[in-house]
């Protein structure tokens, strides 16, 4: 040994030496130009390497096949090939694969990957608090080392919000802004409905959800607007139902569908919630990580994390890892089959009843208020009598000339008159709108030739 490499040695710290491979670290400028080079000498030694841990990989064998590996007091690890090209530490791990274990001592583990840290906890290195590892990745929210089996060391992961545990799936072009809004916690969900749809209330279909109480405050309303009417449960009497309410108090009964379609609205919602919770809660459970929380926080182990990542990549992050493993599992695509989602098992029918209750106890107020009627007594005479023989809005040709129609538009409580349209059935004519009491209704339809002045 020469006095140069004797003085390098001496300036120098052997980490591993075997027939094929040399791990040392350099302690000053001479061990630093001898095993690496001038370019680790000089001004480069006093600016840069001398502030931190230098350490050279060194294969005996081949010379070229070589690599440096600087950790600065402060700051990022760099490694650089016997060219300079920088290396990621994976790839130093490729050239030298039998050396993993000690290049794992040589660094932080807890700065490089997220799949070099679990290694390092496998190793049985622990880290020295939870910030450390959530720092390298932030779905990594807690660490269980375990220091009789460190790769059983339990890895708790987080999800910030539904969201992002639904980016995990294939879930169709629609389904991630589906899933996500039906889960939105701070809006309505995802709109089942049509708002402004009356159809459930026009076929009578909202009767059906009525209670006992809500169908008798019904009844004592028919009396007044629609004597000859009853809920007796069929649908075509519904029907007629919500005609007499829509004619005499329709914004009331606009309250009325309008809530119908809120809790239908949010009984699909209910049920959507519940069929995706069970198909993708706990979908991870087969490959090892286990629910906590749902959608939130599950549990693993080192060991299950370090095999997805080799069998997915070592360089991804947790949630590229998850992603991977989340898009080989076949899902089904719920927007696709939403219009299939049923609201009755989570129709709050006590919340629907107590809002028609209090919309119906508006209508009873209305009708016993005397200044909204001319004369009680006689308007539900005139509205028994126009109900016996007649539709509202549906139009009948004059008895004794068929060229001829008229309809009743409404019965207004106040003046107690009918409200008319009448009009040609060839369209030759234009349409007249009059107000006539019940007799000259009668009059009218039976003698239109003394009105023709009208």
């Amino acid at each position: 040994m020469d006095e140069l490499e004797n003085d390098a040695y001496t300036e120098s710290e052997i980490i591993l030496e075997n027939s094929k491979y040399l791990i040392v670290m350099a302690n000053g400028p001479i061990s630093a130009k001898y095993f690496g080079g001038d370019r680790f000498a000089g001004g480069n030694w006093g600016n840069i390497y001398r502030n931190g841990d230098l350490y050279f990989i060194i294969d005996k064998e081949n010379r070229e096949n070589s690599a440096s590996l600087f950790n600065p007091n402060y700051g990022t690890m760099s490694i650089m090939d016997n060219d300079q090209n920088y290396l990621e530490f994976e790839s130093l791990i490729e050239m030298f694969p039998s050396l993993e274990s000690k290049l794992m001592t040589i660094i932080n583990p807890f700065g490089t990957s997220t799949y070099r840290a679990l290694k390092a906890i496998a190793m049985g290195i622990e880290p020295k608090d939870d910030y450390v590892l959530n720092h390298i990745d932030d779905m990594i929210y807690k660490v269980f080392f375990d220091k009789n089996k460190p790769e059983k060391s339990k890895i708790t992961l987080s999800f910030n919000n539904n969201s992002d545990y639904f980016e995990l799936f294939d879930l169709g072009d629609q389904g991630q802004w589906y899933v996500s809004a039906i889960f939105n916690h701070y809006g309505n969900g995802y709109d089942f409905v049509d708002w402004d749809d009356d159809y459930q209330w026009k076929e009578g279909y909202v009767f059906f959800d009525f209670n006992d109480e809500n169908k008798q405050k019904v009844n004592d309303i028919l009396k007044y607007i629609a004597p000859n009417l009853t809920m007796d449960g069929e649908s075509e009497t519904n029907v007629k139902i919500a005609v007499a309410m829509d004619e005499f108090f329709p914004k009331i009964s606009q309250d009325i569908y309008n809530e119908y379609n809120s809790e239908t609205n949010n009984g699909k919602n209910a049920t959507q919630r519940e069929e995706i919770k069970d198909e993708l809660c706990d979908i991870f459970r087969p490959y090892g990580l286990m629910k906590l929380s749902c959608f939130y926080k599950y549990i693993t182990t080192v060991r299950i994390l370090i095999k997805l990542f080799e069998r997915y990549g070592i360089n991804m992050t947790l949630e590229e890892v998850l992603k991977e493993l989340g898009h080989s599992i076949e899902v089904q695509d719920f927007y696709e089959y939403s219009y299939e989602v049923e609201a009755y098992e989570h129709f709050d029918g006590e919340s629907f009843n107590r809002s028609v209750s209090y919309s119906l106890d508006k209508i009873i107020d209305e009708l016993e208020d005397s200044d909204n009627f001319l004369n009680m007594a006689e308007f539900k005479e005139i509205v028994r009598e126009v109900n016996k023989k007649y539709v509202y809005t549906k139009r009948y040709a004059f008895p004794k000339d068929k060229t001829r129609w008229f309809e009743i538009t409404t019965i207004d409580p106040k003046t107690n008159l009918l409200n008319i349209r009448t009009g040609c059935v060839s369209g030759g004519c234009n349409i007249k709108y009059t107000d006539k009491t019940l007799e000259d209704f009668y009059t009218l339809i039976y003698h239109p030739e003394l009105f023709k002045d009208e």
